[in-house]
């Protein structure tokens, strides 16, 4: 089974808990941490894990590869001040919608499959032409149309070069003004390092002053009828308070008279992680999206009332290691 992840600001799961525990794992690292609820409406009482409940979601795609969907709550986050130290009425682990597919072997229409490795590689392509805006009957915006992903480690290991192309970087007035309310693009580039969820960004205005950031993904709980957990991702940008954690980096965006805009992000290895060139980031993707509100201004009002950033196009996902070309 290869892996990938795709953004989500809800990760559909309901909280809670049971007498009855297990500890599920996958390879290569855990999905899920601490108990789980095998006890329906009755965990409400107890108001213990429910975070994976019954979310997973078997199918069987074109080729009769099967297909698995699943919350991977292994990110151990949790909305600051809290801690994963006690989980009773607040739950640790955001729901990171991930989809295993399988890539070789009898499918089940009774040939074999075959799909993309999950090999480590640097990057990977997108297709022009489908950043659709409404996604329903809506036109391309190429100021939000990603074309590829890719990552590099400096020689001296210092540096995480964090490079995205899109059909146009350069005009992100017209690109906001194509989705009512936006203020800001940004564009993510989100990885999981162990167990920990890492990100590289730039955003940008109508003024056309991008700025270029790095961190650790925050989360923001919301509650259910049982308990509370992590249903919004953030990826906070740098600036005073508690909230905007991200750290500053340098970047660049250029824009060739013909073809995509490249832009990159130069990101010190200190401030992600320190990843070597033997580190894994498992499931790197790059999402473009449109937000009304800095990331770092989202708070449990605003994630309630779903004004979060909106994911226009992205290209998803693979495993990268600097040692692995």
């Amino acid at each position: 089974m290869s892996q990938v992840v795709f953004p989500t600001s809800a990760s559909g799961a309901v909280t809670g808990a049971a007498p009855s525990r297990q500890l599920v794992k996958v390879t290569p690292h855990p999905m899920h941490f601490d108990d789980v609820c095998l006890m329906g409406t009755g965990c409400i009482e107890s108001q213990g894990n429910r975070n994976l409940a019954d979310f997973f979601e078997v199918n069987i795609d074109g080729t009769g590869a099967a297909e698995v969907v699943y919350d991977d709550t292994s990110n151990k986050l949790v909305q600051p001040p809290n801690t994963c130290t006690v989980q009773v009425a607040d739950h640790c682990g955001a729901g990171v919608i991930t989809v295993a597919r399988q890539n070789g072997g009898p499918g089940l229409f009774g040939t074999r499959v075959s799909g993309p490795s999950n090999a480590p590689t640097s990057g990977l392509s997108d297709s022009s032409g489908d950043a659709l805006y409404p996604v329903i009957g809506g036109a391309n915006q190429s100021g939000f149309d990603v074309r590829s992903s890719q990552l590099s480690l400096s020689s001296d290991g210092k540096t995480l070069n964090v490079t995205v192309q899109a059909a146009d970087l350069g005009r992100p007035l017209s690109a906001l003004g194509a989705v009512p309310g936006a203020t800001n693009v940004q564009y993510v580039t989100r990885w999981q390092m162990g167990n920990t969820v890492y990100y590289a960004a730039m955003e940008n205005t109508a003024a056309n002053q991008p700025i270029f950031y790095a961190g650790k993904a925050q989360t923001i709980d919301l509650c259910s009828v049982s308990a509370c957990f992590p249903h919004v991702i953030t990826y906070p940008e740098p600036g005073a308070g508690p909230t905007f954690t991200g750290v500053a980096e340098t970047g660049s965006v250029s824009c060739p008279a013909t073809g995509p805009c490249t832009l990159t992000i130069s990101v010190k290895t200190a401030d992600v992680g320190s990843p070597t060139s033997t580190s894994l980031l498992e499931s790197v993707g790059a999402y473009s999206l449109a937000a009304a509100i800095q990331e770092g201004a989202e708070d449990n009002a605003t994630a309630q009332s779903d004004t979060v950033p909106l994911e226009i196009d992205g290209v998803c996902c693979f495993n990268f290691r600097a040692s692995k070309k």
